[in-house]
């Protein structure tokens, strides 16, 4: 098993594809990839209402994390609200997608998966206590609000732990209420 514990000093800000906003990536694989790559996990920063970038060939999932929200509204599907944090939203990345901000710039938590990937994004929300959560060729931890320690590391809020074939399921020991997106890539059976 492999442990990579990255903190916010870790992150690389850069712009968004379409020029339209910024986002901080937390981590990519294979690491260091700009484009191509087989998945990233980002924070972006959404200011003023307008176009998401084109992703065509990746999954796309995306959660509120601050602001009161915004609504998604895709060339030839239903528009999606997005106005309740911490509830993942999955759609195709090739979708003409256009944002419109309820009230007020927002920060959003996304998963870009390659299509086919198995790649799945959750939420996990822990009282002070232990829970474990399944393997994966790849686990993906990040700490959103609280502290939780898993394989041995401490996590605080803007913490991200990655966890490489993990074989056994992951222990984890919240020490106060925390709030924890959960991806796993690569599930196992």
């Amino acid at each position: 098993m492999q442990l990579t514990h990255l903190t916010p000093t870790d992150y690389k800000v850069m712009p968004w594809k379409n020029g339209g906003g910024t986002t901080t990536e937390l981590m990519v694989a294979p690491e260091g990839a700009a484009t191509g790559y087989d998945w990233r996990i980002s924070i972006a920063e959404v200011a003023q209402s307008g176009p998401f970038s084109d992703f065509s060939g990746y999954q796309r999932n995306i959660m509120l994390v601050e602001g009161t929200g915004f609504t998604l509204e895709f060339e030839d599907q239903p528009a999606q609200r997005l106005s309740h944090s911490f509830q993942p939203l999955s759609f195709d990345g090739a979708l003409r997608t256009h944002c419109t901000l309820i009230d007020g710039p927002v920060r959003d938590f996304n998963l870009i998966a390659r299509q086919g990937a198995s790649a799945l994004l959750d939420v996990l929300r822990l009282v002070p206590g232990n829970e474990s959560v399944p393997p994966a060729h790849t686990v993906i931890l990040h700490l959103f609000h609280g502290q939780v320690a898993a394989c041995g590391r401490s996590l605080a809020a803007g913490d991200s732990l990655r966890i490489d074939d993990a074989e056994h399921p992951i222990d984890l020991a919240a020490t106060r209420p925390s709030i924890l997106a959960f991806v796993r890539i690569g599930a196992r059976a």
